[in-house]
């Protein structure tokens, strides 16, 4: 049996952020759709599924929030439940109440019950909040142990074509500082958290490129930590040969003792919604759960996060937002941010082609005394080293500074670039907004012209994904470069230059159209505002 608390569709006049689709097997949860985001562009009846149930090797459905099973210790047995089917005890608008007897041949011995809520939350709450809430109460007339294991989120969509956006976090708290760390697929069960871990845990976290589900186990009253989690793994889910791999939580209490007819009660505060880091400073109870670090986790990730650091993307996300709060649009955003960019660089920039153009010359006129030397040590590479350093210091010429001098403008840049693409990847603001013409999701691929299939081009579809549309932008890129390529100064060949140092040249002025055709592909599936940009 399934039922719906919510209502995606009713607008952001409606109480509710989402539609929860629930289920009688498991006790567990279908789908939520979130009722202020749509999954394409301009589709406003299309919502954003943030959860949805998969479909096992078997055929089986797979659902989010199953109570797997309860262990009683008293008779040692496991109790299975993932596939049992659950009474419906009360059901509202906002609330769905699940209960399940678990008996010994005819005797019951534990109720076990277990709430849905959905509160009530306006759009200017800034929350996406649901409660699971579990009772268990003893049914015999002696001491009963139990312990609950219950699966966290899973189907949360992969939104970048080019690679699995999606990843696991675990929150804990060091002290007053709170860390979120990544949890890779190991493709095994790996455990991420135990009850005798010095740091309490705040959260786990599935999250992709812009959304995130947040299952936070709450303390007991009088509690400042949560003492009634055992332990939380890592499990890979199986699942049917067309769907990607994925992995979730398990969640096992500490054994939970029950005295005759007592009655325990559990609660885990989920978030299910975008990775807003507004929401996560503003409302108190994020604030103190310590949301914004999955945020800030997720600016590390990449191969190229290294060289760029946190505060520098938060600054781009933060300038972005600001340049569009005044002119009403990112990619005009973009433009202008380009023209700040510039304007800041550009005596660096201007520096670093004087310098270039400076050391070419001084290269050319040293070029014959170069030729010299290699001519009386031929076969001494050590010596030759030796005699040239001795020309650079009599000429007053350092190499190494006047390359890094003309090439600091680009490493400047690069920091920049990363940045930018990091906000474009992970900052919900900008997903579905739109430039002018057909550009109408600066956060994804321009796509001029989508076609009905894809396909893949050998070696370059491993970095860019698949190919699903004609871009233009990266086309555009790849033009740029090779004109600006065009466009700058030739050196003129130093007198006395070997034939062997003029092929070089000239191979290296062969390969240049190359090279931008690699970039335009680099970059083909890239954001469209990071192809503006560039």
């Amino acid at each position: 049996m399934t039922l719906t608390m919510g209502n995606a569709l009713a607008g952001k006049e409606s109480p509710y952020r989402m539609e929860a689709v629930l289920n009688s097997i498991g006790a567990s949860l279908d789908g939520v759709l979130l009722s202020d985001f749509n999954l394409t562009v301009g589709d406003q009846a299309l919502r954003y599924p943030l959860l949805t149930e998969l479909v096992g090797p078997d055929g089986a459905l797979i659902h989010s929030y199953v109570t797997s099973k309860v262990h009683l210790r008293d008779w040692g047995v496991d109790v299975d439940l993932h596939d049992v089917a659950w009474n419906v005890e009360a059901q509202s608008a906002g609330e769905v109440v699940f209960g399940a007897t678990i008996q010994n041949g005819p005797t019951p011995i534990l109720h076990l019950r277990k709430t849905f809520t959905l509160p009530a939350q306006p759009a200017a709450s800034m929350r996406h909040d649901m409660v699971i809430d579990y009772q268990l109460k003893n049914l015999t007339d002696r001491s009963l142990t139990a312990i609950l294991t219950h699966c966290d989120a899973l189907g949360l969509r992969q939104e970048d074509i080019r690679f699995n956006d999606r990843s696991l976090y675990t929150g804990l708290l060091d002290e007053t500082v709170y860390v979120a760390t990544l949890r890779i697929d190991a493709g095994a069960e790996v455990p991420v958290y135990r009850s005798e871990d010095p740091f309490p845990l705040m959260w786990v976290a599935v999250a992709n490129k812009y959304f995130v589900s947040f299952t936070s186990p709450r303390p007991l009253s009088g509690h400042s930590r949560v003492d009634w989690v055992q332990e939380i793994k890592q499990i890979p889910v199986a699942v049917d040969s067309e769907q990607d791999g994925t992995s979730t939580f398990r969640i096992t209490t500490t054994p939970i003792v029950l005295e005759p007819g007592q009655t325990r009660n559990y609660t885990i505060d989920t978030y299910l919604g975008p990775k807003s880091r507004d929401a996560f400073q503003r409302v108190p109870d994020y604030q103190d759960l310590g949301y914004q670090e999955q945020v800030l986790a997720s600016y590390s990730m990449g191969a190229c996060a290294f060289m760029t650091p946190k505060s520098l993307t938060l600054l781009m996300v933060w300038m972005l937002n600001s340049l569009e709060a005044v002119v009403l649009n990112y990619g005009i955003a973009i433009i202008v941010l380009v023209l700040i960019v510039r304007t800041l660089l550009h005596p660096i920039t201007k520096k670093g082609q004087v310098n270039m153009m400076r050391m070419q010359e001084q290269m050319g006129k040293i070029a014959p005394k170069m030729e010299e030397i290699k001519k009386r040590f031929p076969n001494d590479k050590q010596r030759q080293s030796q005699e040239m350093m001795k020309m650079y210091q009599q000429e007053g010429i350092n190499p190494a500074s006047g390359f890094m001098s003309s090439c600091l403008p680009m490493f400047l840049q690069m920091p920049i670039w990363i940045a930018l693409f990091t906000s474009l990847n992970f900052n919900i603001d900008m997903r579905h907004q739109p430039f002018f013409l057909w550009i109408r999701d600066l956060s994804a691929p321009d796509a001029l012209i989508r076609f009905s299939g894809e396909f893949t081009i050998p070696l370059i579809s491993s970095l860019t994904g698949p190919i699903t549309s004609f871009n233009l932008l990266p086309i555009l890129v790849s033009a740029a470069m090779f004109a600006q390529q065009k466009l700058m100064p030739k050196p003129k060949p130093p007198a006395g230059q070997s034939d062997e140092k003029a092929a070089q040249a000239a191979q290296m002025q062969k390969m240049m159209p190359y090279m931008t055709l690699f970039f335009g592909l680099l970059f083909y599936n890239m954001p469209s505002g990071l192809n503006l940009y560039i």
